[in-house]
C-alpha cells in the first residue's frame, strides 16, 4: 500500500491539517478507515486527497503511510492526471517536468501518455538500482576502512580514521 501524508500544516478551526493521498482510491479509503476518518470527507477535486488533522497524520504514519513535502504532493497529484498514476514521491519532480514541457494536454494522447509511464517506470526502477549500489557500496567502505585501521601504526591511527571518516561521512 502507497499512502502519503504532506507537510502541509493550515489552520481548520482549532485543528491543524495535512493532506493524504494514494496510489488508488480503494487505499486511500482503506487508510481513511483505519485512522478514523469519515468517508464523506473525501476532497473530490482535480486531486482526489482527504484533508486530516495532524493527530490522524500520526496514525497513518504509524499505518505505514510516508511522509513527503507539500510540494511534493502537487507534483505527484498534478502529475498523475498526466500520466494517469500517482508517480513515486523521488520520480515526482523530473516527471512533472516532463509532462508540463510536453503539455498536459498532450498527455491525453494515449501513445504519448504510454511512453509517459515507460519513462517514468524506469526512473523510478534506475532510483531502486541507484539505492541499491550505494547500500553495497557502504557496506564495502566499511569493511576497507575496517581493515585499514587495523592494518597501519596505532600512533597513525586516529589521523587516517578521521580522514577515512570525513571521506565516507560516517
Amino acid at each position: 500500500m502507497a499512502v502519503y501524508v504532506d507537510d502541509m500544516r493550515a489552520n481548520f478551526g482549532n485543528m491543524i491539517m495535512c493532506h493524504m493521498i494514494a496510489d488508488t482510491l480503494d487505499e486511500l479509503n482503506e487508510m481513511a478507515d483505519r485512522i478514523g476518518v469519515n468517508r464523506k470527507w473525501l476532497q473530490k477535486t482535480s486531486h482526489i486527497h482527504y484533508d486530516i488533522a495532524l493527530s490522524k497524520k500520526k496514525l497513518a504514519i504509524s499505518y505505514g503511510a510516508q511522509e513527503i513535502t507539500w510540494r511534493q504532493m502537487a507534483m505527484m497529484s498534478k502529475t498523475r492526471d498526466c500520466i494517469g498514476f500517482l508517480p513515486k514521491p523521488y520520480a515526482s519532480k523530473i516527471t512533472s517536468m516532463l509532462c508540463r514541457s510536453i503539455g498536459f494536454e498532450s498527455s491525453q494522447n494515449h501513445e504519448i501518455r504510454e511512453a509517459l509511464k515507460e519513462i517514468v517506470h524506469k526512473i523510478e526502477q534506475s532510483f531502486h538500482d541507484i539505492m541499491d549500489e550505494k547500500k553495497s557500496m557502504v557496506k564495502e567502505n566499511e569493511w576497507a576502512k575496517t581493515k585499514l585501521i587495523h592494518l597501519i601504526n596505532d600512533d597513525k591511527k586516529a589521523d587516517i580514521e578521521s580522514i577515512l571518516n570525513s571521506i565516507f561521512k560516517t
